[in-house]
């Protein structure tokens, strides 16, 4: 049984990714930011951009994937 805390994750790493404009989009900015040695990648925020931590997006690809496929 999956518990509570982890499904959250779940769904907020699904918001996440959907936030960046869909799996692909994010993919390309995480490899954007590791080939440019950034930590943060920018996230569209309700008044701007707003920035969170490649890592956490890497996570919430992980998490995407492993409810939709697609990993390789």
């Amino acid at each position: 049984m999956m518990a509570l805390e982890d499904l959250k994750r779940l769904v907020e790493s699904v918001d996440l990714v959907e936030l960046l404009g869909g799996i692909d989009i994010a993919k390309r900015k995480v490899k954007m930011a590791e080939f440019n040695g950034f930590l943060l990648i920018s996230v569209p925020v309700e008044n701007g951009f707003g920035d969170i931590y490649a890592q956490k997006v890497e996570r919430a690809i992980r998490d995407h994937e492993s409810i939709y496929g697609g990993g390789e």
